[in-house]
């Protein structure tokens, strides 16, 4: 009975919060030239920005905890036409608990990612290439709504549900390879020491 009353009140978020108002997202590569085009290496970061562009505020899960580690996926079209989806793995947060992130009325939410090790999804033998890249931003109901915890969290946050797709880009998208693992290694280690 106490799941079922959790569930009709986040059912009752979830009208509150969906609505018809939507979050843009949009990628923003390492670099971009009008000759060389996009370019994403796995061992710098580049950014996903999340921005509310409607009159309302709402919150999203921020970064750092498990509650935000799989809101952000890729999808990527290679240069065979094969489609794959990227996403962090589970257990990649710091935190279990949901950390609530308001975004007020033309907020944006930057996302710093790098293609590491927490990061699957990617075929075997990847080279590196030219792909069509599309960043995909998802809050879904069924991943709240048997926590109590979150439910409490995401209705005193007034928590957006929904999802939110980027434009594709094209881009050439260096992932993992060996010769990367270590150009990934000493940028982070100098990083580290900054």
């Amino acid at each position: 009975m106490r799941l079922k009353t959790f569930s009709i009140m986040f059912l009752a978020i979830s009208a509150a919060c969906l609505g018809s108002e939507r979050l843009t997202t949009r990628i923003v590569p390492q670099s971009s030239a009008e000759k060389k085009g996009n370019r994403i290496n796995c061992w710098q970061p580049f950014y996903v920005v999340l921005t509310n562009p409607s009159k309302k505020s709402y919150s999203i899960w921020r970064s750092g905890s498990s509650w935000s580690e799989q809101l952000l996926s890729f999808e990527v079209v290679d240069s065979t036409g094969s489609n794959f989806l990227l996403q962090r793995k589970n257990g990649a947060g710091d935190s279990n608990t949901p950390l609530p992130y308001q975004l007020k009325s033309g907020d944006q939410y930057v996302i710093p990612v790098v293609f590491d090790e927490t990061w699957i999804g990617y075929p075997q033998n990847w080279k590196s290439q030219k792909v069509e890249l599309k960043a995909i931003f998802e809050i879904k109901e069924d991943k709240i709504e048997n926590d109590p915890n979150a439910v409490k969290i995401a209705r005193e946050n007034h928590l957006w549900i929904g999802r939110s797709e980027s434009e594709s880009i094209q881009t050439v998208l260096e992932i993992k390879t060996g010769e990367n693992k270590l150009k990934m290694k000493q940028f982070l280690d100098k990083e580290k020491k900054k």
